[in-house]
């Protein structure tokens, strides 16, 4: 009984190691100060949706690449670029504290890119573990063209005392809401962490002098 209880219990810790490494986790300076000679390796993702968005006339070329779509009006059109959550990416270039990443293939010589910038996730603690990298400009140059982004909004519940960020709403409500923009972050597998300390820590050992 107590055999079979224990062969268990590492079958159960088995599955929670696998499952706990093939995790996304918040890619931070953390990391980055291990393996940033490494990051071009590295597998990245994106937390949540990315939405780009361009209006152009009628006779511009639309695109059929994945997903990419043309939504056409009366007399313009717009260009549509969705990048679905847990989309993988890898890093192209590195500048200061942004990281540039891509998303899908190209077949031409335009840079598609999306630039993730370090940011402090709570102010006053100079942690390398609080310093996370995010998108959240207002546009951005794709493809050699300008889009605007479009994210994920959801509505942040606020107490009574703070409704004077409700700019010309006197009305007294028991509970009032804030619109919030949900930014996405770069995230990563932790094997990809584990795989490169354990070759930090590969040695080759030493041999007996036979002198």
């Amino acid at each position: 009984m107590r055999i079979l209880y224990c062969c268990c219990f590492v079958i159960i810790f088995s599955f929670t190691v696998i499952i706990g490494c093939g995790s996304l986790v918040s890619f931070n300076d953390e990391y980055r100060n291990i393996i940033d000679n490494q990051l071009p390796l590295v597998q990245f993702y994106i937390s949540h949706p990315l939405r780009l968005t361009r209006e152009v006339d009628l006779d511009e070329k639309a695109v059929s690449q994945k997903n990419h779509s043309v939504k056409i009006g009366n007399t313009k059109k717009i260009i549509e670029i969705i990048i679905p959550k847990n989309t993988p990416g890898i890093l192209k270039k590195i500048e200061k504290d942004t990281l540039y990443i891509q998303f899908e293939d190209i077949s031409d010589d335009k840079e598609r890119v999306i630039p993730f910038k370090k940011r402090i996730l709570v102010d006053g603690l100079n942690d390398p573990s609080n310093f996370i990298y995010e998108f959240s400009d207002e546009k951005v140059v794709y493809g050699g063209d300008i889009y605007k982004t479009k994210f994920i909004q959801r509505d942040l519940l606020v107490e009574e005392k703070d409704v004077s960020i409700f700019t010309g709403d006197s009305e007294k409500k028991i509970e009032h809401y804030t619109p919030k923009y949900i930014y996405p972050v770069l995230k990563f597998r932790l094997y990809e962490y584990d795989k490169f300390m354990k070759e930090k820590r590969k040695v080759t050992g030493i041999k007996l002098s036979t002198e």
